[in-house]
């Protein structure tokens, strides 16, 4: 069966609910908030190369769970786009490399080039 046929049949409380979390994602006031954080997180993790931080433990330590708060974040918001969008969430070129971006930074959170990428 299609994928529109399984979104016809759903019962109007998970319509209404994925049509909420699609507003609600996808205002111009939130999706501002997720490009001011994506500005936030790359200054941050230039930041995070400096000495005074890749140096200090403490500080480094503040710099990951920030970096993590980010990540939750932008997960979040993701999960939202795909309540809203199923699966045609992977039809979106900009939803897609989203998703591969923020899959990778969970798979590879180790790996501060992968979390560089969700600049983008």
């Amino acid at each position: 069966e299609s994928v529109r046929s399984l979104k016809d049949r759903q019962p109007k409380e998970i319509k209404k609910f994925r049509n909420i979390c699609g507003r609600l994602v996808n205002d111009e006031r939130v999706q501002a908030f997720i490009v001011f954080l994506i500005v936030a997180n790359a200054i941050m993790m230039g930041v995070a190369t400096f000495d005074f931080v890749t140096e200090d433990p403490e500080v480094l330590e503040i710099f990951e769970k920030i970096d993590m708060a980010f990540l939750y974040i932008f997960t979040i918001e993701l999960a939202l786009q795909f309540i809203y969008h199923l699966w045609h969430l992977f039809t979106n070129g900009w939803l897609l490399f989203d998703f591969i971006i923020i899959m990778m930074s969970w798979i590879f959170s180790d790996v501060q080039i992968i979390r560089a990428f969700r600049i983008f």
